[in-house]
């Protein structure tokens, strides 16, 4: 009982809060405007400040934008003077690695980074150095989405580590670059070649020979060399 009479009590105490808008006979378009201009007056601090963040948001991203394009076009002429440097024009050697490498550290942009790398790849090769070369060419693997260039990456990979008779890294570059490839047939037949190849030369030699076989098995005119070449290799490694 007494807790029937407490809440009865305060039902009664409690503010009845009018709503001006309830005994309203108009239509329901104009009642929508109504309720939505008295939510609007309520409400108008913090629609205000919804409104100045949004434009401060919009604001920020305009600005970010502007500011990579800027430290694109910075780095795009800070790499054409640096191919017009002498050391540069000697196209390999130690110095110009370095240099290379403290334009990546100039720019943090992905662009000019890859752009950099690039180059330390091709030079890396021409120096001998396959050990790096392989190294950063699998960098590219992860940076890249588009399975023909994944592959690419992978077979640029895979030579070098064959060049210093890595043959159980190669085989991993040159199995993952074939099973990328589904269209271009000459890319596949390489990939296939490179990594039987390989097998054998670790001693895998009937893994080797399956996986050249399925080259041998390609029909392709596009794949006539490597397959000569495949067949030829086979002979000389019974």
């Amino acid at each position: 009982m007494g807790r029937n009479r407490l809440r009865r009590k305060q039902e009664e105490e409690a503010p009845i809060i009018y709503d001006p808008l309830r005994d309203y006979e108009g239509g329901q378009v104009e009642l929508f405007l109504l309720k939505s201009a008295r939510f609007l007056r309520n409400h108008i601090k913090e629609i205000l400040l919804l409104c100045l963040g949004l434009i401060v948001a919009g604001a920020g991203t305009i600005v970010y934008f502007m500011y990579l394009e800027s430290q694109e076009e910075k780095a795009l002429l800070a790499w054409e003077e640096l191919q017009k440097n002498p050391a540069m024009r000697a196209g390999s050697g130690d110095t110009v690695i370095q240099k290379l490498k403290e334009y990546e550290q100039n720019f943090s942009l992905d662009s000019a980074r890859n752009r950099s790398s690039l180059k330390r790849l091709a030079i890396f090769e021409k120096d001998k150095k396959h050990k790096e070369a392989a190294a950063l060419a699998r960098t590219f693997v992860a940076e890249v989405d588009e399975p023909l260039l994944k592959s690419y990456f992978h077979l640029r990979s895979a030579i070098n580590y064959e060049e210093t008779s890595d043959f159980s890294e190669a085989v991993l570059q040159y199995k993952a670059a074939a099973e990328l490839i589904t269209e271009d047939n000459y890319i596949k037949a390489f990939a296939l070649f490179g990594h039987g190849r390989c097998l054998i030369a670790s001693g895998k030699k009937d893994e080797g020979r399956e996986v050249i076989k399925k080259l041998l098995d390609m029909k392709e005119a596009s794949v006539r060399d490597i397959r000569v070449s495949a067949a030829s290799f086979l002979l000389q490694n019974p």
